[in-house]
C-alpha cells in the first residue's frame, strides 16, 4: 500500500506518533493530511514546502525529485499525477521512488498498472453517476482524489456532493482545497470524512500559507464520537429489491420444511 494512502487511514483512525527516541510520549497525528500540490521540481519550492508542514508531495507528468536530493526528505511520500504512461513509465516512476499514481478515468491503461507499486488513486468527479461510484470500490485502487476545482467557500451542497463520495470510499478520499478556508470549513470536511487535502503550494507564499493551515488543522477539536460510530467498513451495495427476494426466498424455504 502506498505510504501516503496508509497515513490517510492513520489519520482517520487517530493514530499516534512517536517523539524522539525511546519510550517518550506520542502525539497524535493530525486528522487531516496536506498534499502539497508541485507544478515545478525547484529544490527551493520542494524545501519550502517540506518545511511548511506537507505530508506528501504532488507532481506533474514528467516525474518526481532527483533521487538523494536534500530538498526532499525521504519520510515525506510522493505521487505524481499521470495524464498518460506504460509499463515502462510506470517502473521509471517507481525506480525513483514514486510512492503513488494520480491517474483519470481513461487517461491510462490498466496494462500499466498490473503491479501493486506505486499505490493507485483515482480522480473521481462529483458528478460521476452513482453506480459508477459504487462500482469504483471493486477496483484495485487505494484512494480517491475528488476532480473537482477547489471551492472556494463550502456550502452545503458542496458537503452533500463530498460526502456522496467518502460514503463509499471511507477514509481515502481527497479534496481539493484552497489555502485560506476557515477551521469551520475544515472541521465539516473532516467530519464527513476526508482526510486528505490537495492545496497549490508552489510558491513562498503558498509555503507559509500551508504552514497556517496545518496550524490550523492541528487545532481542530477532536472528530465527534457520533461521526465516528457512524463509519463502518464499506459494504456491497444491495438493492431493496434484491433485499426482498431473498427474504421470500427464505419463507419458501421455511414452507417447504414444514410441509415436511
Amino acid at each position: 500500500m502506498s505510504r501516503f494512502v496508509e497515513s490517510l487511514h492513520q489519520a482517520a483512525d487517530g493514530a499516534t506518533q512517536p517523539l524522539g527516541f525511546g519510550r517518550s510520549p506520542r502525539a497524535r497525528l493530525p486528522s487531516m493530511l496536506l498534499l502539497a500540490q508541485l507544478g515545478e521540481r525547484k529544490e527551493a519550492a520542494i524545501r519550502a514546502v517540506v518545511d511548511a508542514g506537507a505530508d506528501g508531495l504532488l507532481f506533474s507528468s514528467g516525474g518526481g525529485p532527483k533521487k538523494g536530493s536534500g530538498a526532499h526528505p525521504p519520510q515525506v511520500p510522493w505521487g505524481v499525477r499521470l495524464e498518460s504512461a506504460d509499463g515502462e513509465a510506470i517502473k521509471a516512476l517507481k525506480e525513483q521512488g514514486c510512492d503513488f499514481v494520480v491517474v483519470g478515468l481513461d487517461d491510462v491503461l490498466v496494462d500499466a498498472l498490473d503491479e501493486e507499486e506505486p499505490g493507485r488513486i483515482l480522480r473521481v468527479s462529483v458528478g460521476l453517476e452513482d453506480r459508477l461510484v459504487r462500482g469504483a470500490d471493486q477496483l484495485p485502487i487505494e484512494g480517491v482524489l475528488l476532480d473537482v476545482p477547489p471551492a472556494k467557500t463550502l456550502t452545503w451542497r458542496t458537503l452533500l456532493e463530498y460526502a456522496a463520495v467518502t460514503v463509499v470510499w471511507g477514509d481515502t478520499v481527497i479534496a481539493p482545497a484552497p489555502l485560506q478556508w476557515t477551521p469551520g470549513g475544515l472541521e465539516q470536511l473532516r467530519n464527513i470524512g476526508v482526510t486528505g487535502l490537495l492545496v497549490e503550494a508552489g510558491s513562498a507564499d503558498g509555503a507559509e500559507e500551508l504552514k497556517r493551515l496545518k496550524e490550523a488543522i492541528a487545532a481542530l477539536p477532536p472528530r465527534s464520537r457520533r461521526r465516528e460510530d457512524r463509519l463502518s467498513p464499506r459494504l456491497p451495495h444491495v438493492s431493496l429489491g434484491g433485499l426482498m427476494r431473498h427474504e421470500e426466498e427464505e419463507e419458501e424455504e421455511e414452507e417447504e420444511e414444514r410441509r415436511r
